[in-house]
């Protein structure tokens, strides 16, 4: 028969990397104005610590900017910009690091 159960064991795996935020958006909200969207990583993989919102002129070597942005945001409004065509993409972090590379909107 069955013996006596074992007193329960709980475990904790290391963080790691997320993997890249899904649904990534760009919409005009002005002649030099875009809103930028996103939805969270599907897997975390421990605490967000911050999402990176990158941009750039397509074709240009001015070379891409940034903007840290924080984990309980999920938009952020790029102003000021050149009428021109950009690639935008996102990433999240945990405190291990940055994690991949979202779709380019």
């Amino acid at each position: 028969g069955e013996g006596p159960a074992t007193e329960p064991v709980l475990c904790t795996t290391d963080q790691d990397v997320p993997s890249p935020p899904a649904g990534i958006k760009a919409v005009a909200s002005g002649p030099r104005s875009l809103i930028v969207s996103w939805l969270p990583p599907s897997n975390h993989h421990g605490r967000l610590t911050r999402y990176t919102v990158y941009w750039d002129t397509v074709g240009s070597r001015a070379g891409e900017q940034s903007r840290r942005i924080q984990p309980n945001v999920n938009h952020f409004t790029l102003h000021n910009l050149k009428q021109t065509t950009y690639e935008i993409w996102v990433t999240a972090s945990t405190k291990m690091g940055e994690g991949h590379v979202s779709e380019k909107a």
